[in-house]
């Protein structure tokens, strides 16, 4: 069993190294390294705890730095000063809102997040925001297979839940 932990570990990190290597970003890493099916289907490597693409995050940052090879992260923008614009290109918080909300409902769940989360920052006392976010969260807490994501998506829910009693 350790050492079925330890190469699927090894894996991850040779794989990363191997893409880091030929250029990609941390996203054209995290979508493409991948623990193989056949180790995974070992129940006692079921990642339950952890997620896999935590540890390939944390691999490439190891060996890369906070730097992600994406420019607009070199020196982003206020996130509060991006949700803001987004909003008013779309049409408010709300249609960032209701449109995470849509995500959600088809499956989408990493952009729903991403959306609610835009519109919650640029318009964080509204409460029917707060409600669609709370909502968008605990779908992704349904779905997610991670001990420690749903934990820490379930500090944000329990936030945006507070803040709709306001």
């Amino acid at each position: 069993m350790l050492r079925d932990g330890a190469e699927a570990l090894e894996h991850l990190v040779r794989e990363t190294l191997a893409l880091m290597n030929k250029g990609a970003t941390l996203d054209d890493v995290l979508r493409s390294v991948k623990v193989p099916a056949e180790v995974l289907a070992k129940a006692y490597l079921l990642p339950k705890y952890d997620d896999p693409e935590f540890l390939v995050r944390s691999i490439y940052h190891f060996y890369a730095g906070w730097f992600d090879g994406n420019p607009v992260h070199l020196k982003p923008a206020p996130a509060t000063d991006l949700a803001l614009e987004l909003a008013g290109l779309v049409g408010g918080a709300r249609k960032l809102a209701e449109r995470a909300a849509a995500l959600s409902e088809a499956g989408q769940s990493r952009l729903a997040v991403q959306l609610v989360e835009f519109a919650s920052a640029a318009a964080p006392d509204d409460p029917g925001i707060q409600v669609a976010r709370a909502a968008v969260l605990r779908t992704c807490i349904d779905c997610e297979s991670s001990l420690m994501g749903k934990a820490f998506l379930a500090v944000y829910e329990r936030e945006a839940e507070q803040r709709a009693k306001r």
